[in-house]
């Protein structure tokens, strides 16, 4: 578990799977397929993605190897089984006029996993941080209070995910290795889902093969980039950083599927923007602060 110390490769990789996370409900929009038979193709392609970036980069031994220790195969058996939570929520509430409930359930997982960051791995808050935390928690408060409630789609989201992040950082397997490894458990049942439902659930132009290839790679970066972040940066700032990705997801929402944006929404969303660039600030300022520190 790394320190307080920021990480350009870091922060790099978390912008980088924000920004694909959040065109990916986009991305899905354009295969023309119901939220049962993209989340399959989308375990299949991934899953075929994945492994051939690790042949060729060499990893199979690695991976091999998972499989040696009894204790880190069922830690990731247990990452993986949550993990399908969130992947099939991923691709389900798009499709299913749930966006704005996914969107609040990742404006509120930076706050759960700054908690875990704080409880579990006893790390420090900065001023900065707190006061991003702050004006963020009420950005939420506001958003909660607009729509009345929270549903079960944001709840999953914000709270199962830290229990996903701290099975894997026990497990602690090669960010790619990890998510071949959660990917192929569910390959066999992709497989045997796509044969039966046929025509219901593949495509066989060459446009639509192509659509499913890049969604398998799309996933599969978004996932690797966001993982390496979270082994290079402490859990609080990862957690913070991840509001970015909501972000998107409602840019997306707005912008490309025109959802109402109401005029409470604009104090919600203004709060977390400002969040977001004070954790930017930070972590720009930490990073300088320990690149003279280590010149000296």
């Amino acid at each position: 578990m790394p320190g307080n110390n920021i990480s350009a490769v870091g922060l790099l990789c978390s912008v980088l799977a924000s920004v694909l996370f959040g065109i990916a409900p986009w991305y899905v929009q354009q295969l023309g397929m119901d939220s049962y038979a993209v989340f399959w193709n989308r375990m299949v392609y991934t899953a075929v993605v994945l492994a051939a970036v690790v042949m060729i980069c060499g990893q199979w031994q690695k991976f091999i190897s998972v499989f040696r220790c009894r204790r880190m195969t069922v830690l990731m058996l247990v990452a993986s089984l949550l993990a399908g939570v969130q992947w099939w929520l991923f691709v389900w509430a798009p499709l299913n006029g749930q966006t704005k409930e996914l969107s609040l359930g990742y404006f509120l997982l930076p706050l759960t996993l700054a908690l875990t960051g704080r409880l579990v791995y006893r790390e420090k808050i900065r001023s900065l941080q707190q006061l991003a935390i702050l004006l963020a928690l009420v950005g939420v408060f506001v958003e909660i209070w607009t729509q009345g409630s929270l549903s079960w789609v944001t709840l999953s989201v914000a709270g199962l995910y830290p229990f996903y992040f701290i099975v894997r950082k026990k497990a602690n397997p090669p960010a790619l290795v990890g998510n071949l490894f959660e990917a192929l458990l569910y390959f066999p049942i992709g497989i045997s889902v796509l044969f039966f439902e046929g025509s219901n659930s593949l495509a066989f132009t060459a446009a639509s093969w192509l659509l499913l290839v890049g969604m398998g790679g799309l996933f599969a970066s978004s996932m690797l980039f966001y993982l390496v972040a979270c082994s290079r940066l402490p859990v609080t700032l990862f957690g913070l950083m991840g509001y970015l990705e909501p972000a998107l997801l409602f840019l997306v929402a707005v912008i490309i599927f025109h959802e109402p944006f109401s005029v409470d929404q604009y104090s919600s969303y203004g709060l977390i923007g400002i969040a977001v660039i004070l954790t930017c600030f930070d972590s720009v300022r930490m990073m300088l602060g320990h690149r003279k520190t280590v010149c000296t």
